[in-house]
C-alpha cells in the first residue's frame, strides 16, 4: 500500500466519506484539498503523482485540478476551524501506518518480529 492509498484510506475513515466520489458536495471537495495538500506540499509528491494517485481510485483528475485543489487548502482552512487538529490526526495515523508497513516489508528474521511487536505495543 502506498502512501497515497494510506492517506486517502485515513481521510474516508476520518470523515466518514468517499474522497475518490465524483461529487461536487463540499465536505467532499474539501477532503480532495486536504488529500492533494498533504501529498503535495507535505509529502512532495508532484502534481502528476497526486493526479496518478487519483486516477488509480477512478476519479478523473488531472494536474491543474490538483494544483487548484492544493490552492483551495488555505480557503477550507479559513471555512473551517477544525481542519488544522483533523489534518494533524490524518498525517500522525497515516504515517503510524506507513512505518509499520515498512517495518513488515523488511522481516527477515525473528529479532525484525519482536522489533514490530514492540512498536505495535508502544502504539497501543
Amino acid at each position: 500500500m502506498t502512501k497515497a492509498e494510506l492517506l486517502g484510506a485515513e481521510i474516508n475513515s476520518t470523515l466518514k466519506l468517499n474522497l475518490y466520489e465524483n461529487s461536487r458536495k463540499l465536505e467532499i471537495v474539501d477532503a480532495r484539498s486536504i488529500y492533494c495538500y498533504i501529498l503535495h506540499k507535505e509529502l512532495n509528491y508532484t502534481l502528476y503523482n497526486v493526479r496518478d494517485s487519483l486516477r488509480a481510485k477512478g476519479k478523473n483528475y488531472d494536474h491543474s485540478t490538483v494544483m487548484h485543489s492544493v490552492k483551495m487548502f488555505e480557503e477550507v482552512r479559513e471555512r473551517r476551524k477544525d481542519i488544522g487538529a483533523l489534518r494533524d490526526k490524518i498525517m500522525a495515523r497515516s504515517n503510524i501506518k506507513s512505518h509499520l508497513l515498512a517495518k513488515i516489508m523488511e522481516i527477515d528474521s525473528d529479532d525484525k518480529l519482536i522489533e514490530i511487536n514492540d512498536c505495535i505495543k508502544n502504539i497501543i
